[in-house]
């Protein structure tokens, strides 16, 4: 019997039941040893496993700055320490930038904001921008249109000369 615990019952049934603590040594010696405890002679290899997604649109509004998030998925079960992303574009500008981001814990993500220069509103442009980062690497490309090129651009302008025409018809006939 260990006198040194307590085992709380609510209720109980049974006067032996639960087992108090040492009550479930298996060896006639009450001084043995329950818990072996040493140190690893074997090191598992962690690494970590980088997986990069970009969420800038493929199509934006000509003149406007083109902006979305970058977001450094860490799959491995080891960290990833702060470092520098590479964000390069032959087409937009700034065509290099260079961004401090924060550290990925195992099995978390980090968003990191991207920018580019708003282009010419007048011209549509086409082209690609890549993203490094920890020996990781995505290419994507965006198009950067007029305004009434776009499908938001092309309903808005298009509600308007509906409703332009409404105004000039209902003043024609209200003459």
């Amino acid at each position: 019997m260990d006198l040194d615990h307590f085992a709380f019952v609510i209720k109980g049934e049974s006067s032996i039941s639960p087992i108090p603590a040492g009550g479930y040594k298996l060896t006639k010696d009450p001084v043995s040893k329950d818990v072996q405890i040493n140190f690893a002679t074997d090191t598992t290899d962690e690494k970590p496993i980088i997986s990069l997604h970009s969420n800038v649109s493929g199509l934006t509004i000509a003149g406007l700055p083109i902006q979305g998030k970058v977001e450094i998925k860490n799959s491995g079960s080891a960290y990833i320490p702060g470092q520098i992303l590479y964000l390069s574009s032959v087409t937009f500008t700034p065509h290099e930038q260079t961004l401090q981001i924060a550290g990925v814990p195992p099995f978390g993500t980090l968003e990191v904001p991207i920018t580019f220069n708003p282009t010419n509103a007048l011209i549509n442009t086409k082209g690609t921008y890549t993203v490094r980062v920890a020996g990781a690497s995505t290419t994507k490309s965006i198009q950067s249109k007029l305004v009434f090129l776009t499908p938001i651009g092309g309903l808005v302008i298009g509600a308007l000369v509906i409703i332009i025409v409404f105004f000039f018809v209902k003043r024609l006939f209200t003459k």
